[in-house]
């Protein structure tokens, strides 16, 4: 009786190293074939996954671009299809809004002198210039005005009364331009 626990335990052990033995030399090897096989597939997915994210960043960008571009001319086109009556009005009372400005701020020192000086070149100049020589076009010239861009007219601020006379003259100007369809 004492032998046969022995061989039992001696069968069992034997067969459980045949089993190890077995999954050792057959199946470990197999399912390290199918791991690597699964890792190159991954690394595969990932390199697509790589791939596909740069090129949605770069047609992300390439969008931005574009909105922005899109922008800047529906900005230009919406200026442009104001009505040219409307556009020299609205400058016309800008000017005179400055105006105001130029004889309450103007004098309190040559800082704000300065300002205004940046102010009238970077805001009204090039408006001014290019409103007046579109009612020209039209046949609407005001000598009054005269050449917006002389020298004098560029490189100095003139004093309110003559910019309000600008805003008036625009205002009359305007005024004989016949309506746009």
């Amino acid at each position: 009786m004492v032998k046969a626990p022995i061989a039992l335990l001696a069968v069992v052990v034997f067969a459980l190293f045949l089993a190890w033995l077995c999954i050792w030399q057959v199946v470990i090897p197999e399912k390290n074939e199918q791991l690597s096989t699964k890792q190159a597939m991954i690394d595969s997915k990932q390199d697509q996954i790589d791939r596909l994210t740069k090129e949605r960043d770069h047609a992300e960008n390439e969008n931005g671009k574009l909105r922005a571009e899109n922008a800047s001319y529906t900005a230009a086109r919406a200026d442009k299809s104001t009505p040219l009556k409307g556009r020299a009005k609205v400058l016309a009372t800008q000017l005179v809004e400055f105006a105001d400005r130029w004889e309450k701020d103007g004098k309190s020192g040559n800082k704000n002198k300065n300002d205004l000086i940046y102010e009238w070149r970077e805001r009204f100049h090039s408006r001014l210039r290019e409103i007046t020589a579109e009612l020209d076009a039209l046949g609407q010239f005001s000598p009054k005005i005269g050449v917006v861009g002389s020298p004098e007219f560029l490189s100095n601020l003139p004093s309110a009364e003559v910019i309000r006379m600008t805003s008036s003259e625009l205002i009359r100007m305007a005024d004989a331009v016949p309506e746009s369809p």
